[in-house]
């Protein structure tokens, strides 16, 4: 509760989007669990958009995506 609204995240995604960007990333995607509203109100103050079309499967602790488009 000591570390909560005092700018960290703001901070840390400024950090690495700087970072990222020196080593010539063109695009950032973050996956984050659908419970954790905090996390994903950060994101959005950050600009961060939500993607509609992504679903997320998980088979043995590995992520696979699937969009819509994928599943004709």
């Amino acid at each position: 509760e000591a570390y909560r609204n005092k700018g960290l995240a703001q901070f840390m995604t400024q950090q690495m989007m700087r970072v990222l960007m020196e080593k010539g990333c063109r695009r950032v995607q973050l996956h984050i669990p659908a419970w954790n509203k905090a996390s994903i109100c950060a994101a959005e103050r950050q600009g961060f958009k939500r993607f509609a079309d992504i679903r997320a499967f998980r088979i043995a602790g590995c992520i696979r995506f699937k969009t819509r488009r994928d599943c004709v």
